[in-house]
């Protein structure tokens, strides 16, 4: 019987063998630490999805698509599609762009519904050309320091109301050995004149108060 490490690798080498065109954006160092609500991150390209699809229904995964109740796909972005497991625990998130969400309330404050976009089509073309193979993972092609690092405070800046000590780690790790100059690049394709300040931000470890200084920046 095979463990869970086993079968990510597995049904990923397999992916890789029916050329299925993925990366995996951020998290690849937690990619066996994963579970049914810790999902594995995904991007593959619009071309490689019947492949995807046909190869997890092989390896027992069952498919769950984002709705268009809750959701709006907007400027050209798509649903997400989950992969899951159950018997081997196992969720795979997987996008076919690059995209962040915009949370619509009602009068009285309470959710309506995400408005999901795709970053700027800039981005869309470097996560794919600045991908190599992992270091330790044979299977996963992930981004450079600079595209990992954009993707990582996009997410958390953009669709968490929080940020994790994982990702508060991982910021100040990346932030210290990327090229700052590109990333400053990277960030104001997504938030223009506060990237600058959202560097500094990160360089301090301010985190906490990290939301309230983005909404209220009003020197653009």
């Amino acid at each position: 019987m095979q463990n869970r490490k086993e079968f990510i690798d597995n049904f990923f080498r397999h992916l890789n063998d029916a050329k299925v065109d993925f990366l995996i954006p951020r998290k690849i160092d937690l990619v066996y630490d994963t579970n049914i609500k810790d999902d594995i991150d995904v991007i593959i390209k619009t071309e490689s999805m019947k492949s995807f699809i046909k190869s997890s229904k092989r390896f027992g995964f069952v498919l769950k698509k984002d709705t268009h109740i809750l959701n709006s796909f907007l400027y050209g972005a798509k649903p997400h599609y989950h992969f899951l497991n159950f018997k081997e625990e196992v969720h795979i998130d997987v996008v076919q762009k690059w995209q962040h969400k915009s949370i619509d309330f009602d009068r009285c404050g309470r959710r309506k519904i995400n408005k999901w976009l795709p970053v700027h089509n800039e981005l869309q073309i470097e996560i794919w050309r600045s991908a190599t193979q992992h270091n330790r993972i044979s299977w996963a092609r992930v981004p450079s320091k600079e595209i990992e690092l954009c993707h990582i405070m996009c997410h958390v800046l953009l669709d968490k109301e929080t940020i994790s000590a994982y990702y508060k780690e991982r910021i100040e790790y990346l932030i210290r050995i990327c090229d700052q100059k590109k990333l400053l690049n990277y960030l104001e394709l997504v938030f223009y004149k506060f990237s600058k300040r959202y560097i500094d931000i990160c360089l301090l470890s301010d985190f906490d108060n990290i939301h309230n200084e983005y909404i209220s920046f009003d020197k653009y």
